[in-house]
């Protein structure tokens, strides 16, 4: 990428558009912390905020004949904010991942990114929203799941204990810098 492009892309996303970030951790958040079992299915490359996207979701289907996952944002000259890393640390639990796909900024194919658990299946692209219904319908199992507990669940899996800060976004977050 061009110094001009990295520039226009680090003032449109993070310096003239504050409000765009915040926007962006809150949907994110919303999506961690939702009280459903929900899937994402890449259809083709997630990059940096579409991978964050990505992993905001309890699982990931990546169509298996086009398409990276990516965090380029090392290429990018850019820093991750606490938020992000901390969403990381919960989601992906083997460092050899985030070492590749973000340190390095891999670009990880539907294989390779399964190989790294960056996603849980992966599929033509034909049968990519069935793989997905189907994965969260077993995870749910034949009596489900009580949607209130679940989204209980996810908050204690997610937000860090009392005293400690949290991982997600609060309101204190307008206005900071990542």
């Amino acid at each position: 990428m061009s110094r001009r492009r990295r520039t226009l892309y680090t003032s449109v996303c993070l310096g003239d558009h504050p409000d765009y970030i915040y926007k962006f951790l809150t949907c994110t958040r919303d999506l961690i912390v939702i009280n459903s079992c929900i899937h994402n299915s890449v259809t083709g490359h997630a990059f940096g905020g579409g991978a964050f996207l990505a992993m905001s979701h309890d699982y990931r289907v990546m169509r298996s004949d086009r398409g990276w996952i990516s965090w380029n944002e090392t290429h990018l000259k850019l820093r991750l904010g606490d938020m992000f890393l901390n969403l990381l640390s919960k989601k992906v639990l083997a460092m050899e991942s985030i070492r590749e796909a973000v340190l390095f900024g891999k670009r990880a194919t539907a294989n390779e990114a399964k190989e790294l658990f960056l996603v849980d299946a992966m599929t033509e692209l034909s049968e990519l929203i069935p793989k997905a219904k189907q994965m969260a319908l077993e995870a749910l199992g034949p009596n489900g799941i009580d949607r209130e507990m679940l989204q209980r669940m996810k908050q204690d899996l997610y937000v860090r204990p009392s005293g400690e800060k949290s991982f997600l976004p609060e309101t204190n977050l307008k206005g900071s810098k990542l």
